[in-house]
């Protein structure tokens, strides 16, 4: 009997799993490849090739958001309104897809934050607000990419400079500014 426990274990332990766990963690380059890829296998889910083309402009912006999340798909934090957000967007928990996978929360962010709930056309509030924390050059950088065979090293994709800026700006008693008044004014 003694033996019998130690032999299920093993035999347990060295059955390969029927599913895979993807990485938590992303490089901005691997998530722009990632992100790339599913759009360009996709194009049908985004409404067509003419969308998905208008969705993949949107992945340098997408990697930059999901740097001030760390990166990290599951990535939470509290504001001090008491909204958790959750995943690479920092989506609000009552708004983000049940799963934590890349492909649900980059497409709810993309369909129904940055773009008007589903519609190729862009919410501008939104979109200028992101824009504004990822295209000046005190609070992100340009990084090029190898995304694949036929777009390598070229692919610009942007990079925060301080990954807790979202986080701050969140947290900030006077969190009406915006990233670009709130340099100005120091």
């Amino acid at each position: 009997m003694k033996l019998k426990i130690p032999v299920l274990i093993i035999l347990y332990a060295t059955i390969p799993s029927s599913h895979t766990v993807s990485s938590t963690y992303y490089s901005p380059c691997n998530l722009a490849r990632f992100l790339y890829k599913f759009m360009k296998e996709n194009s049908l889910l985004l409404g067509g090739n003419e969308n998905a083309a208008k969705y993949m402009e949107d992945i340098p912006l997408l990697v930059c958001i999901a740097g001030y999340h760390g990166y990290n798909a599951n990535f939470s934090y509290t504001t001090r309104d008491k909204v958790r957000h959750v995943g690479l967007f920092g989506l609000a928990e009552n708004d983000a897809p049940k799963d934590r996978r890349v492909e649900s929360h980059s497409m709810k962010f993309l369909r129904d934050i940055l773009r008007i709930q589903g519609t190729p056309w862009k919410n501008r509030n939104t979109f200028d607000f992101y824009e504004s924390l990822c295209n000046v050059p005190h609070l992100a950088i340009n990084v090029r990419c190898h995304i694949d065979s036929y777009v390598f090293g070229s692919f610009p994709v942007i990079v925060p400079k301080d990954l807790d800026y979202l986080y701050n700006y969140y947290q900030a008693k006077d969190s009406y500014w915006t990233p670009l008044d709130r340099n100005n004014s120091r």
